[in-house]
């Protein structure tokens, strides 16, 4: 298929591709750096944390994460909500606290960019593949948080024109 590629036995295209790979592991450790789970056990739960224990924060933030844990009212408010919505809540309030949304948007990001790959390889199956006109409207449909209503689509349109 790549004559040419293999006439020149890859002499010219290994270095490209050396390349390639070493800039993608960098950016792979930029973002996704590795983390220890035991360092972010404050995040997963304020309550529960040690703050003797040895993680990254400065005086001010553990401060703070000490106030948070020996409120009553934040620690009924952690129990009724979701973990997210828990710490948006309480970043007004408690500013020196590091961002916790950057720690717990690393799965988030990951699963999207999953489900993304995964209706990508779906679409390019090879049944679908010969009915496939624009991968961008089906990726947009396919991905949209957006509820579709099929049925006013269908009372919108006439069915059959009358001759």
């Amino acid at each position: 298929m790549f004559q040419k590629t293999a006439e020149a036995k890859y002499t010219d295209i290994i270095p490209l591709i050396k390349e390639h790979l070493e800039i993608l592991e960098g950016n792979i450790e930029k973002y996704f750096p590795n983390i220890s789970a035991n360092q972010y056990d404050w995040v997963r739960n304020p309550f529960i944390h040690d703050p003797s224990s040895k993680t990254q924060l400065s005086i001010l933030e553990e401060e703070e994460l000490i106030n948070i844990r020996n409120d009553p009212t934040l620690k009924l408010e952690y129990l009724d909500m979701l973990l997210e919505s828990f710490w948006i809540k309480i970043e007004k309030e408690h500013p020196h606290i590091p961002k916790t949304q950057k720690i717990l948007l690393q799965c988030s990001t990951s699963y999207l960019c999953e489900l993304v790959f995964s209706t990508l390889t779906n679409f390019k199956t090879n049944k679908k593949r010969s009915r496939l006109l624009s991968v961008e409207e089906e990726m947009r449909v396919c991905l949209s948080s957006v509820p579709h209503n099929i049925e006013r689509i269908c009372k919108s349109r006439q069915v059959q024109k009358s001759h």
